[in-house]
């Protein structure tokens, strides 16, 4: 890894806890919802939405309080235990997402990850939601290129209030490589 060669250390063996998707979109889904019916979108502009995201805004207005606040109480424990990783470490360094692009046309379309089907929106979103349900500062960057041309994502995510430091580490990760500077053909 360049940054190591550099001078970073490694640290192999860190486990993070992972949230349910189902508690992700029970917390997103209803607080998009609000946002855009607050700001009158909905019902002023309904037609500059595609179909499916008027569905998962509508989505949200039905989801129940409690489910609501029983998702935030998930939140809270799984933010603590994140946290409480993010003591042995002073960032984390991962891709942005597990598999290399796909076409828009696959999204919320099953995808096979390692032989396993799985949903490519949920797929895609798997690796950064953790860290927006969290509220920690992370930046994706380009990371290289697969074997077919297709550009690979890299983020590094800090703890909270570290914003500096999550720049400083993906400008580094910038000036040594070139891969942002690669044109995709």
């Amino acid at each position: 890894m360049v940054l190591k060669e550099e001078g970073a250390e490694v640290v192999k063996d860190v486990e993070l806890p992972y949230p349910s998707f189902e508690m992700y979109r029970t917390i997103q889904r209803p607080e998009a919802a609000f946002s855009h019916m607050q700001e009158g979108w909905l019902s002023k502009k309904a037609d500059l939405y595609t179909r499916r995201t008027r569905e998962h805004l509508l989505a949200g207005q039905k989801i129940p309080a409690v489910d609501y606040l029983r998702a935030q109480y998930e939140r809270r424990l799984f933010s603590s235990a994140v946290r409480s990783v993010l003591q042995r470490v002073d960032v984390l360094f991962l891709p942005t997402i597990p598999v290399p692009a796909i076409p828009v046309a696959q999204m919320d379309q099953e995808i096979r990850i390692e032989g396993v089907e799985v949903n490519a929106t949920v797929s895609l979103l798997s690796l950064t939601m953790p860290f927006n349900l969290v509220g920690l500062p992370a930046c994706s960057f380009p990371g290289g290129f697969t074997s077919n041309n297709l550009p690979v994502g890299l983020q590094v995510v800090g703890k909270a209030f570290e914003e500096a430091t999550v720049l400083r580490i993906a400008h580094a990760y910038q000036q040594l490589t070139d891969w942002h500077r690669r044109e995709i053909s």
